[in-house]
């Protein structure tokens, strides 16, 4: 079995003397997708936010450790997991137009992120055309600001500059629910052919547990901040007795379902 890119152990965020998320173990090794469920405020985006080092500095105690690449970013200071966020893992938003600056063409802020971490000149260009075409994007959307482009294209552009800053793990936070049904199955499938195609590896957070078990390898379940379920897809879906997964699953409209 192959080492894995993101090794969470003993994980536990505190507000105050509050739990709001913690996570026992977790492990994302290359080509594999770890999705995290749960209702909102079970403590999966705070989870995600503790593995990219981003709690530090806020009200938050964050205890535990997490290995990227082998270095725990929770204690590697504030320049080393700015390098690790890029170059090790890369964060797919919710909302990739809110995040990107209107002000900017979508070619000058790919450029900025890639200088960030020292990679300019024609290697710079050869990665953002490789990764345009790796998401099926256009090469002259560079040329384009973020109110021009659809949501789909934002969130495409997204994956791309993870993919051309050559991050091995994706971090993924809803990155479909603001996208209506069709353009979500056009993201998902960007990203399932990047895992399996170039072995990226995702861990992707996910109220939505029908949406992340067409990819996912691995689903950790969370509710009120804890792990209530963990395991293999087949498992979870089919094997489980947890009663909160079961409800999860319930609630999945079925086509032909009652009304």
């Amino acid at each position: 079995m192959t080492a894995p890119l993101v090794s969470v152990r003993d994980l536990v965020v505190r507000y105050g003397d509050r739990v709001v998320s913690a996570v026992p173990e977790l492990d994302v090794r290359p080509g594999q997708c770890v999705a995290v469920v749960g209702e909102s405020g079970s403590g999966k985006s705070t989870l995600l936010l503790a593995v990219l080092g981003l709690l530090t500095g806020t009200a938050a105690r964050v205890e535990g450790s997490v290995l990227i690449g082998g270095t725990d970013i929770l204690r590697a200071g504030e320049h080393a997991a700015r390098d690790l966020r890029g170059s090790a893992i890369s964060l797919v938003l919710q909302s990739p137009q809110g995040s990107l600056n209107p002000t900017m063409r979508l070619g000058r802020l790919l450029d900025l992120a890639l200088r960030r971490h020292g990679i300019r000149g024609a290697e710079a260009r050869s990665r953002t055309t490789e990764a345009l075409d790796a998401v099926r994007l256009p090469a002259d959307i560079v040329r384009r600001y973020p109110h021009q482009v659809s949501g789909g294209q934002a969130q495409r552009f997204a994956i791309a500059t993870a993919v051309a800053l050559g991050a091995p793990v994706i971090a993924a936070d809803e990155p479909t629910s603001a996208l209506d049904v069709t353009v979500q199955a056009e993201v998902m499938g960007v990203l399932d052919r990047l895992r399996r195609e170039q072995g990226t590896a995702l861990l992707f957070v996910s109220h939505d547990l029908a949406l992340v078990s067409t990819v996912a390898d691995h689903i950790v379940v969370m509710k009120d901040g804890a792990v209530l379920d963990a395991g293999d897809v087949d498992h979870v879906l089919h094997r489980s007795t947890v009663p909160y997964t079961r409800a999860l699953l319930d609630a999945v409209p079925t086509l032909g379902g009652p009304r």
